[in-house]
C-alpha cells in the first residue's frame, strides 16, 4: 500500500522518510547531543532554524518540483469557503509554493479575524501532502465555559439562557454585543460585561460576564381610617425578577368608597359603598426551557384604583365610576430579528352602575353593563417588556383586536387597529432624546366601554384621565432626558394628543398640547416620576411610578 507523506506544521508526518515542514517547523532536524558546548550548539541551531529564509529554503527543497492538485479546508462552519478561497494565492495548477502557502495562512486568520472571529487560526498540520493536495484545519475558536459573576438575587440560568454565546459555540464579537444588549434589556441590572481570557488550550476561551444589579421591585402604599368606612387605601406591588426566576409579579389592591354621592341640604357629603378593588398579574418570558412568554391576569376593580397617588381623574365623568372584572391571557414568540408574535384573550365585564345619576355617557353613547370578549394580535420589534406583552400593546409594533360586545340584550362585532413607535437618540453620555407615536383606529359597533381614552399621566399631561374619547386617537410624546445623578434624572417634554368621538371627522388642527418639566427619581420602592406640564386646561401635577416609555 502507498502512504502518503504530509508536510505538517509541527514537523510529524504520515510515515518514515517524511517531508520536512513548511516555514515554521523542524522538519525533523537532528541535534547534536548534550555536552559541554550543547547550550551554544542548541542557541545556534535555533538561530539558524528561526531564520525565515533558512525555514523557507528547506521547504522549498522539500517540495520542489510539486504541483498543487487542490486546496481544501477542514473545521469551517462560519464562513463560507468561496470567500477564503478568495485570499488564497495558493491555487490548483500551480507550483507549490511554501512561502505563498505562509502568507495565505496570515491571510486566512485576518479574515477571520476582520469578520469577528479573533480566536480563530490555521491550525497545526497545515501543509501539502505528496498527491499535491494542500490542507488548511482551520480552529475557529470556541467558548470553553462560561462564568456568571456578581448575580447576587438573579439565578445564573435566567442569564446564560439570554446568550447566543455559550460552551461549545464558536466565538464571535457580534454575539458578544448583541448578548451584552440582551442582558441590558432584561431591566435587571446597572451594569454588564462581558470578558473573554484564555481556556485551556489555543482557540478557547473562558467567557466571564460580570453584571451589577438593580432594584426591580416596586413598593407603594398609603392606609387611613374613617369612622363611617373604616380602613381604607391602597397596596401596590410589583417585581420584573421575582425571586430571581425572571419572571413578573404585581399585585394591586385597594379599599374605598364607591357609588351614589349624597349631598344633605346643607352640602354635607354621604359616602357611597365600600369596596374592595384587586388586580393580579403573573408573566414568564420562558416557558418549558424555550423563548415563549406567558401570563395571566385577574381583576375585580374600579378605575378609581391607585388615585391616592395619580390624581388624574375626575369624579364628573362616567369614567371615574367604571368598574371592571375580569382575565386575561397573554402567550408571546420570539421570531429572531428582533420581532415578537403576540397573543391576548380576555374576557371582561364593565359596568357604571355606581355613578351618580347626573353623570351620564356622551351624547351617542351608551353606558349599559356590557360583556366584553376579545382576542388580540400583535407583532413587536424590540426586547419584550413584560408589562407591554400583559396588556397586548407593544411598545413598537402594532396590534389587531377583534372583538365582540353584549350589551341590552344584543350581540355586536368591532375591529380595532392600533400602532406604536418608540425611538431612542442619544445625545450625549447624559443626555436622550425619547419619542413615541401612538396611533388607534377602531371600527364597527365599538362599545363604550372600549373607547380609546386620552389624557393623563401615560398619554397626555395636565389633562385628567381619559379627558378625551373617542374611536380613533393619537398620541405624539417627545421628551429631553438629562441623567444628573446614578439616581436621578430631569426631563422637558412635548405632548400631543386626541381621540376623536365618533362620527366627528379627524382633522389634526384638534391635536390638544401640553409642556411641562419632570424629575425621575430611583428609590428602594421603584421609580418614582413627578411631572407638571401646562395644556388648554391650565396646569396639572402628575406623581407616578414606573416607567413611561
Amino acid at each position: 500500500m502507498h502512504a502518503k507523506a504530509f508536510t505538517y506544521r509541527d514537523g510529524s508526518a504520515g510515515r518514515a522518510g517524511r517531508v520536512p515542514a513548511v516555514p515554521g517547523c523542524p522538519g525533523g532536524r537532528r541535534v547534536p547531543a548534550p555536552g559541554v558546548a550543547a547550550p551554544v550548539l542548541l542557541l545556534l541551531a535555533a538561530l539558524v532554524w528561526l531564520s525565515p529564509a533558512a525555514r523557507a529554503a528547506e521547504a522549498d527543497a522539500a517540495t520542489a518540483g510539486l504541483v498543487v492538485k487542490g486546496v481544501r479546508f477542514t473545521g469551517v462552519t462560519q464562513l463560507p469557503e468561496a470567500k477564503l478561497r478568495e485570499v488564497l494565492h495558493t491555487r490548483p495548477g500551480q507550483p507549490f509554493d511554501a512561502e505563498a502557502l505562509a502568507r495565505d495562512v496570515q491571510a486566512v486568520e485576518a479574515l477571520y479575524r476582520q469578520a469577528g472571529y479573533p480566536l480563530a487560526h490555521v491550525a497545526a498540520g497545515f501543509g501539502i501532502d505528496a498527491e499535491g493536495v494542500v490542507t488548511l484545519p482551520i480552529n475557529e475558536g470556541r467558548i470553553e465555559k462560561v462564568v456568571v459573576k456578581g448575580a447576587k438575587k438573579t439565578r445564573h440560568h435566567v442569564i446564560t439562557r439570554e446568550l447566543e454565546s455559550r460552551a461549545g459555540q464558536v466565538y464571535r464579537r457580534e454575539a458578544l454585543a448583541d448578548d451584552r444588549r440582551r442582558l441590558y434589556d432584561l431591566g435587571f441590572f446597572e451594569s454588564v460585561s462581558m470578558v473573554p481570557s484564555a481556556g485551556s488550550e489555543p482557540g478557547k476561551a473562558v467567557l466571564t460576564v460580570e453584571v451589577k444589579e438593580r432594584l426591580t421591585g416596586n413598593v407603594a402604599a398609603a392606609a387611613g381610617y374613617a369612622s363611617s368606612a373604616g380602613l381604607v387605601g391602597f397596596v401596590q406591588l410589583s417585581d420584573s425578577n421575582f425571586l430571581g426566576t425572571g419572571q413578573t409579579i404585581s399585585v394591586n389592591w385597594q379599599r374605598g368608597s364607591y357609588g351614589t354621592r349624597t349631598f344633605l341640604d346643607d352640602g354635607t357629603y354621604l359616602g357611597g359603598q365600600m369596596r374592595s378593588g384587586l388586580d393580579v398579574g403573573w408573566f414568564s418570558p420562558w416557558l418549558f426551557s424555550r423563548k415563549f412568554s406567558a401570563g395571566l391576569r385577574y381583576f375585580d376593580t374600579g378605575t378609581q384604583q391607585f388615585t391616592y397617588f395619580d390624581q388624574d381623574y375626575e369624579d364628573d365623568t362616567l369614567k371615574f365610576y367604571e368598574w371592571r372584572h375580569g382575565t386575561w391571557l397573554t402567550l408571546a414568540r420570539e421570531l429572531g430579528h428582533g420581532m415578537t408574535l403576540g397573543f391576548l384573550a380576555r374576557r371582561e365585564r364593565v359596568d357604571y352602575s355606581l355613578a351618580p345619576p347626573e353623570i351620564t355617557a356622551p351624547a351617542g353613547e351608551s353606558a349599559a353593563p356590557t360583556r366584553v370578549s376579545s382576542v388580540r394580535l400583535s407583532m413587536a420589534r424590540g426586547p419584550m417588556n413584560p408589562f407591554s406583552e400583559m396588556q397586548g400593546i407593544p411598545r413598537t409594533g402594532a396590534y389587531l383586536e377583534l372583538g365582540q360586545a353584549d350589551a341590552n340584550g344584543q350581540r355586536q362585532s368591532y375591529q380595532k387597529l392600533g400602532i406604536t413607535s418608540t425611538h431612542y437618540l442619544p445625545l450625549s453620555k447624559k443626555d436622550v432624546l425619547a419619542s413615541r407615536v401612538q396611533l388607534g383606529w377602531s371600527f364597527g359597533a365599538v362599545p363604550f366601554s372600549e373607547l380609546y381614552g386620552v389624557g393623563g399621566a401615560q398619554t397626555l399631561r395636565s389633562y385628567s384621565w381619559s379627558r378625551f374619547l373617542g374611536t380613533r386617537m393619537l398620541v405624539v410624546n417627545t421628551e429631553w432626558r438629562h441623567q444628573i445623578t446614578s439616581g436621578l434624572a430631569a426631563t422637558a417634554f412635548l405632548d400631543l394628543g386626541y381621540a376623536w368621538p365618533r362620527g366627528v371627522t379627524l382633522n389634526l388642527g384638534d391635536l390638544r398640547p401640553a409642556v411641562g418639566l419632570g424629575l425621575r427619581v430611583v428609590t428602594p420602592f421603584g421609580p418614582i416620576r413627578l411631572d407638571y406640564a401646562f395644556g388648554r386646561d391650565g396646569g396639572r401635577a402628575h406623581l407616578t411610578t414606573g416607567d413611561r416609555f
